[in-house]
C-alpha cells in the first residue's frame, strides 16, 4: 500500500483510546499513480491492539489533507479537503467500519481546500474549524452540537494583502479553559518563502479574535498546537 503522509492524522479520546487517519492507494496496487484516487483509511487502537485498517468513505474524494477529532461524549468526526470541505462523524466509540460513519460527506464549503487546516473540539461539545480561504484570510466555524449545524464563518485574521500574502499551514486547538488557539503561516503564491509564523486567540467560543501577533519571522517551515 502506498501512504500519503499528508492525509495523517490522530487523535485520543476520553478513554485514553486512539483514532488514526491516513491516506493510500488499494493494496492490491504495486505502483503508485499520480491520478490515482487515493483510499481514506481508519484504525482504532483501544490500548492494546489496533484494528485492522478499514475505507471509511464511500465515495472516491480528490484528497489533499484530513483531520479527526474526538470529543468528550465519545464521537469521532472526520473532516478532508479536496473539491470542498467535507465533514462526517460516527457516534459509536470504535467506527471500525464504514458503515458506522455518516454518510454522504457533508460539505462544508463551496470550493477546493488545498492547503492544511484546523480542527478541535471543546469539553462542552463544541467544534472548531480554522480555514484559509482564497482571499488570503483564516476564518473559524463553529458548530455548538457536535456536527449536527454549524455557524457563519468569522474572520481570524484578514490583512495578507492578498494576492500577494496568504495563509498556509494552519492549526487549530482548544485549551482545557475552553481558550481556542491558532496558528497559521504566511506565504507567497508559490508557498515559499514564508514570510512569518503567526498567532491569534479567542475567549468567547470564535466570536473575536485577538490581534495576530508575530512568533516566527526567519523563514518558518511549520507548526503544529498542542495543550
Amino acid at each position: 500500500e502506498q501512504v500519503w503522509g499528508r492525509a495523517a492524522d490522530i487523535a485520543a479520546d476520553p478513554s485514553g483510546h486512539l483514532h488514526a487517519i491516513w491516506s493510500g492507494t488499494d493494496p492490491s496496487v504495486t505502483q503508485f499513480v499520480e491520478t490515482e484516487t487515493p483510499l481514506l483509511m481508519y484504525a482504532y487502537f483501544d490500548g492494546a491492539r489496533w484494528s485492522e485498517p478499514v475505507d471509511i468513505v464511500s465515495q472516491r474524494p480528490t484528497l489533499y489533507y484530513s483531520r479527526i477529532v474526538a470529543d468528550s461524549k465519545g464521537g469521532v468526526h472526520l473532516f478532508w479537503s479536496g473539491d470542498c470541505l467535507y465533514y462526517q462523524h460516527s457516534l459509536d466509540p470504535e467506527p471500525t467500519s464504514a458503515a458506522l460513519w455518516s454518510s454522504p460527506a457533508q460539505c462544508l464549503t463551496d470550493r477546493p481546500l488545498v492547503t492544511r487546516f484546523g480542527a478541535a473540539a471543546d469539553a462542552a461539545g463544541a467544534l472548531y474549524l480554522a480555514l484559509p480561504t482564497a482571499e488570503g484570510t483564516i476564518v473559524s466555524l463553529r458548530s455548538p452540537d457536535l456536527g449536527a449545524s454549524w455557524g457563519p464563518p468569522v474572520t481570524i485574521a484578514g490583512d495578507f494583502a492578498a494576492p500577494a500574502r496568504f495563509a498556509s499551514n494552519v492549526d487549530l486547538a482548544v485549551d482545557r479553559t475552553g481558550r481556542i488557539h491558532v496558528v497559521w503561516l504566511e506565504v507567497s503564491p508559490t508557498g515559499y518563502p514564508a514570510y512569518g509564523l503567526y498567532y491569534s486567540a479567542s475567549a468567547d467560543q470564535g466570536k473575536t479574535w485577538s490581534a495576530k501577533a508575530l512568533l516566527d519571522a526567519d523563514r518558518p517551515a511549520e507548526a503544529r498546537l498542542i495543550v
